[in-house]
């Protein structure tokens, strides 16, 4: 049986490093990437406002999929099965939820502060500790790691700048 890698999908640095490494995980293994994003609306209003909001939150989600895929990969690869899950709940329990059989293996992205497990976010520790599945941590670039990420924006934007 085909393995599904199960990818949760952000568009960090890590996060976008995890989908590689997931869809190259896919294609050595003939498996099927399953691209979660989870996304959880908290109203700031009455209840009876938020038929609205929850559409576009969900519509947000959607099209974060795609965009994930294209500045990770240049797009959509077609040499394997892709599967866009969207999700409204907690991240950690949905990424598990959706990594739930035999046949899964769950990919997350790991913490620009090193490689210690202390270091990792609070997604990729619940996903590790309550997983029953295999859980790879992939650590972003290495040029992530060295600065905070708004420093490396400031940075390219000076050497593009000439």
């Amino acid at each position: 049986m085909a393995t599904k890698v199960v990818v949760g999908i952000s568009p960090s640095l890590a996060g976008l490093q995890a989908l590689r490494y997931a869809v190259n995980l896919a294609r050595e293994q003939r498996g099927t990437v399953h691209a979660v994003r989870v996304w959880l609306y908290r109203p700031m209003w009455r209840d009876n406002t938020t038929t609205f909001e929850r559409r576009v939150h969900r519509a947000e989600a959607e099209l974060l999929i795609p965009y994930a895929f294209d500045v990770a990969m240049g797009g959509m690869p077609t040499d394997i099965a892709i599967r866009p899950v969207v999700v409204e709940g907690l991240a950690g329990a949905s990424l598990l939820e959706e990594a739930a059989d035999d046949e899964a293996l769950l990919v997350v992205g790991g913490d620009r502060r090193g490689s210690h497990f202390r270091g990792s976010g609070p997604v990729t520790r619940f996903c590790v500790r309550h997983a029953h599945c295999p859980v790879v941590v992939v650590p972003p670039p290495p040029l992530a790691q060295t600065q905070p990420v708004d420093a490396l924006v400031r940075e390219l934007g000076r050497d593009l700048a000439g």
